[in-house]
C-alpha cells in the first residue's frame, strides 16, 4: 500500500516487518571512537515525517530515472572489482576486504567518511562510499540486525548515532545472509571518450586529513557481532585514480585516503 505526500510517496512496509529501531546492535571492539566534531545533518521530512508504519520514498523525476539507470550500471559488476569487468568508463580507488574460501563474512561495515562535491557533468558520477556486497546485491552502508536479518543504517556526528532506517531482509537473496565483501573509497563513471570526472577532494592524496578525501575508523561487524578492524587491500584500476591505506593512525583508527583531479580521457 502507498500514499501520497508533497514530493514523496509513502510506502507501507508492514509486510516487511517494519521496525522503529533495531532489535540488536553491534558493539565497538578494537577500533577508535569517531573523533571528528561535525554537525549532524537533518534527516526526515520538513513537516514532521510519515504516519506510523510508513516510509518516505522520493518521487523520481525524468532526470532521476536517467541518473538511476546510469548508476545501476556502475554497480552492475559482480562481487569484486578485480574479478568482474565493470561498465566501461567506471573507475575505482578503494580499500577492500579479501574474499574466497576461508575468509569470514561480515554482518556490517562502518567508517567515518569525508564528504566532497567535485564538479561533474550530467553523464557522470563521482562517489565516496562504503559498501557491503554479495554477488549483484549490495548496500552502500549498513549493518545486519542479528535478530531478523534487516540491514540498518545509522549516522554519527562524532558521539551520538541517529537511526536513519533499514533495508528489509525480504528484499534480498544473497544479502539475506552476512556479506562476503566490504569496501570503502571512491568510484567514478564517465562515458568513454569524455574526460574522467574528479574524485574525492579533486586531487591526488597528499596524506593529510585536512585536505584529502578519506575513510577513517574503517571497521567491519564480525561473527561475534562486534565492530573490529580488518585487513584490507588497496585497489585502483588505473593510475588516474589513487588510494592509500595508512592502517591504524591514532585517533583516526584505520585510515585510507583516495582521490584524483580527473581530466584524462575516460578509458575502458
Amino acid at each position: 500500500m502507498s500514499r501520497s505526500k508533497a514530493g514523496v510517496d509513502l510506502i507501507d512496509l508492514m509486510d516487511a516487518h517494519a521496525q522503529m529501531r533495531p532489535s540488536s546492535k553491534p558493539t565497538w571492539g578494537a577500533v577508535s571512537d569517531f573523533t571528528e566534531d561535525t554537525k549532524m545533518s537533518n534527516f526526515g521530512l520538513e513537516d514532521g515525517g510519515c504516519p506510523s508504519g510508513m516510509v518516505p520514498i522520493r518521487r523520481a523525476s525524468d532526470d532521476d530515472r536517467i541518473q538511476a539507470q546510469m548508476l545501476s550500471k556502475i554497480y552492475a559488476p559482480s562481487i569484486h572489482p578485480l574479478s568482474a569487468r565493470p561498465e566501461p568508463g567506471t573507475h575505482y580507488a578503494i580499500v577492500q576486504t579479501k574474499t574466497g574460501p576461508g575468509f569470514i563474512k561480515y554482518h556490517g561495515v562502518g567508517a567515518n567518511i569525508s564528504v566532497y562535491s567535485p564538479p561533474v557533468v550530467r553523464s557522470q558520477y563521482t562517489l565516496g562510499h562504503i559498501r557491503l556486497q554479495d554477488g549483484s546485491e549490495s548496500t552502500q552502508v549498513g549493518w545486519m540486525d542479528l535478530v531478523n536479518g534487516n540491514w540498518w543504517l545509522e549516522v554519527s556526528n562524532g558521539s551520538d548515532f541517529k537511526k536513519v532506517g533499514f533495508w528489509p531482509k525480504i528484499f534480498f537473496s544473497g544479502l539475506a545472509e552476512p556479506a562476503p565483501y566490504a569496501a570503502c573509497g571512491g568510484i567514478t563513471y564517465g562515458k568513454p571518450g569524455e574526460l574522467d570526472p574528479p574524485m574525492g577532494a579533486g586531487y591526488y592524496p597528499v596524506k593529510d586529513t585536512r585536505f584529502d578525501a578519506y575513510c577513517a575508523n574503517i571497521a567491519i561487524v564480525n561473527q561475534q557481532y562486534k565492530f573490529v578492524s580488518v585487513h584490507v587491500e588497496e585497489f585502483a584500476d588505473t593510475d588516474a585514480y589513487r588510494v592509500k591505506d595508512k592502517g591504524i593512525r591514532r585517533s583516526f583508527g584505520h585510515l585510507a585516503y583516495f582521490g584524483s583531479p580527473g581530466g584524462r580521457p575516460s578509458s575502458l
